[in-house]
């Protein structure tokens, strides 16, 4: 089962006034009651001797936790999702947080690219990829979901918030496949990442063993559906499992991730990550109140992004460094927006094999030729830094730094080609003494 595509188009409607899309670093509940009143019956007035009252909730209460998450996602990010009391309620914090790491550690990798992320096991919620197409700019998503009422009320919540056109639901008919790229009538070939919450437990007895033992783990009373909370194995299996499958579908997805509860598994996974050949991976933590997640993502495709620092020069002098190197290559650059270049290059002008033959002919000049479509393209980025450490004390290099960013783009990805021209900058980086060591 899968959701359908409406064939009526819709009228068009008057503007919304714009929504919020991120979470204030502090929050009013008294305030966003007043907002969203269903979570009024369940604020808890509070008084202490160090501030004036104010108010609370009971995070024991599931009612009132319930309550709180959906005014969370009403009021910040324009989200009006049904919560069923049979089933997790996500914590929109701790999966937004999630969401920030794939803003600053994956999607960062495809500037002006847009994304297509793959959810698994979305729950009934559907809850990262809603807030995914808040947070997260030019996505998509599919997500996938095995149980068939979840995915029932996972289709509703995208439709009841006109998010159609951006998230497709699809029920994996195969319990065994975490991936199920191959499966009948799947929704996509290729994704730029993936992402996953696994469900934590073997079964209800090592749950119960854990309550005490591990105070990070979730609480006895939460509400969920088995297949939310249990999976034979745990944690530790069901992401092995994952892993075996990624190194199946290798670059049909360029990034898998996931979240991993236990320290624990996140070591045993890295170990297998590397044997299986990754060829990236990243890894980050995530603190939620007391709460401590780590986020795990790996890749079996090289890297895109290659950066280097140059010394003694700001932003705009950077540029116009770069700028004549490149000229003189006669590689061809065309500003895209404030932030990003796009240059192009017919030859891989800057190898010693070409260099060498325009050395012979001094005059010549090797000017891009904007007829023959292009057999390198790739983006540039320049930011600029300071030369002083975290602690305020001053660095030997000079105050002045900025780091030079090239990326592959979709367009003509010859990573050796963009490799060869990163090796030649640094020689010509050094060469013009603008090293930061």
């Amino acid at each position: 089962m899968s959701q359908s595509t409406p064939l009526t188009k819709k009228r068009k409607t008057e503007s919304k006034p714009a929504v919020p899309s991120d979470l204030p670093d502090t929050i009013s509940y008294k305030a966003l009651a007043e907002k969203f009143p269903e979570l009024t019956p369940f604020l808890v007035p509070m008084q202490s001797s160090e501030r004036r009252p104010w108010c609370s909730i009971d995070f024991k209460d599931p009612l009132a936790v319930r309550a709180l998450n959906r005014a969370l996602l009403k009021v910040y990010f324009g989200l009006d999702v049904t919560l069923p009391r049979d089933s997790l309620c996500p914590k929109v914090a701790n999966r937004l947080n999630y969401l920030r790491w794939i803003k600053h550690n994956i999607s960062c990798d495809f500037p002006l690219e847009p994304l297509k992320g793959l959810d698994i096991g979305t729950g009934s919620s559907c809850i990262y990829p809603l807030l995914g197409a808040r947070f997260l700019e030019c996505c998509s998503f599919v997500a996938t979901e095995i149980n068939a009422e979840s995915v029932r009320i996972a289709i509703a919540n995208v439709a009841q918030n006109d998010l159609v056109d951006k998230i497709h639901v699809y029920q994996n008919p195969n319990r065994e496949l975490k991936l199920p790229l191959d499966c009948a009538d799947f929704p996509g070939r290729s994704f730029t990442f993936s992402m996953c919450n696994p469900p934590f437990y073997a079964n209800e007895e090592e749950r119960t063993a854990l309550r005490e033992s591990k105070a990070d783990s979730p609480s006895l009373n939460t509400l969920a559906k088995a297949d939310e909370l249990y999976t034979e194995g745990g944690e530790e299996q069901f992401l092995s499992d994952m892993a075996d499958e990624s190194k199946i579908l290798a670059e049909r997805i360029v990034w898998y991730t996931t979240m991993v509860g236990r320290k624990r598994t996140l070591g045993v996974l890295k170990a297998k990550l590397a044997s299986l050949g990754a060829k990236q991976i990243r890894e980050g933590t995530l603190v939620q109140g007391k709460t401590s997640r780590w986020v795990l993502g790996w890749s079996f495709v090289d890297k895109r992004v290659f950066s280097f620092n140059v010394g003694g020069m700001d932003r705009s002098r950077a540029w116009l460094w770069f700028k004549d190197v490149v000229d003189e290559l006669g590689i061809a650059v065309e500003k895209t927006n404030d932030e990003y270049w796009k240059c192009s290059a017919a030859a891989m002008s800057w190898t010693r094999r070409a260099r060498r033959q325009k050395n012979r002919d001094p005059a010549s000049r090797l000017d891009p030729d904007l007829t023959k479509p292009p057999m390198l393209t790739f983006l540039v980025s320049i930011v600029e830094q300071d030369g002083h450490r975290d602690d305020g004390s001053s660095t030997s290099v000079p105050s002045a730094i900025s780091t030079i960013n090239m990326f592959l783009t979709s367009e003509n990805e010859i990573r050796g080609a963009l490799c060869s021209l990163y090796n030649f900058l640094l020689r010509k980086q050094r060469d013009d003494g603008l090293n930061t060591l």
